[in-house]
């Protein structure tokens, strides 16, 4: 049933593979999978394939090189906007210390006054001074907790990219 057309072509994939044989409808339908051997492939052709591999490996290594780079970077630009929250958070921490300071009522001073008569104290003079410098020192804070704000969504940020590259890296280079 088979004819010399098959017979040459099962026998090539014999040697060079294997064949699968189905019929359809009265119809045979050959299919062969040609796999040549390391043997099969002339000099030239090794010698090129060769080249071909060693720019694949060179491109690789140059893509992780930069990859390590943007790695490093990434890295750096965290650690910086870590240590300006840290700097921001100690300066909030410190401001919202003075303002407590200044604002808390001094208990020494109101022991004091009820033990003993009570003393003149030119409250006009000082109070515009010290309001002035209150308004100022909560301007100051509020500037710098909308800062400390804007930093933390400036890292969430940052680390949204970090995950992303190195989803990215891993997507690419994995």
């Amino acid at each position: 049933m088979e004819t010399c057309f098959q017979k040459t072509e099962f026998k090539s994939a014999l040697r060079y593979g294997t064949s699968n044989i189905k019929e359809s409808q009265g119809t045979r339908i050959c299919h062969c999978t040609l796999r040549l051997g390391y043997d099969d492939i002339t000099d030239k052709e090794k010698k090129e394939r060769e080249i071909e591999l060693e720019r694949e490996i060179a491109q690789l290594k140059l893509r992780i090189q930069e990859r390590d780079r943007t790695i490093f970077d990434l890295e750096e630009q965290i650690r910086g906007k870590d240590a300006i929250i840290v700097d921001r958070c100690q300066l909030i921490e410190r401001l919202e210390q003075f303002h407590f300071e200044r604002s808390s009522p001094d208990q020494d001073s109101l022991e004091e006054k009820s033990e003993s008569t009570v003393k003149y104290v030119n409250v006009n003079e000082n109070d515009a001074l010290k309001t002035k410098q209150e308004a100022q020192l909560l301007e100051e804070l509020e500037e710098e907790r909308k800062f400390k704000v804007k930093l933390m969504e400036q890292n969430e940020l940052l680390l949204q990219q970090w995950d992303e590259a190195l989803a990215y890296v891993e997507q690419v280079y994995v």
